[in-house]
């Protein structure tokens, strides 16, 4: 006889799964915290993917290796240069904007 699988919840949001119990306060505002740091770069990641490209095809792209996007994807975007900004973005055929809040 074949075990069944219960049917797992989901969730719509990080504060739906919060609401829950499921997170700490403290993780939660750790995982806040990743979100802001990243914003950037989970953007650029984002286009690359919308773009159809591998890491690899992106790295040929920019004469550079694997390894050094998977890094840059991995960093924090403070850890990013203006410059490494604009050539992935080049490599991906879009322009990226700088913009200053006071």
């Amino acid at each position: 006889m074949a075990k069944s699988n219960p049917r797992r919840k989901t969730f719509s949001s990080l504060e739906e799964y919060a609401r829950g119990g499921r997170l700490s306060g403290r993780t939660l505002a750790q995982i806040r915290q990743l979100a802001r740091d990243t914003e950037v770069i989970d953007r650029m990641v984002l286009e690359r993917i919308r773009a159809g490209l591998t890491q690899t095809e992106l790295a040929r792209r920019l004469g550079a290796s694997q390894s050094y996007v998977s890094k840059l994807e991995d960093s924090a975007d403070a850890d990013l240069t203006l410059g490494e900004i604009d050539r992935y973005c080049a490599a991906l055929g879009i322009s990226a904007g700088l913009s200053l809040k006071v």
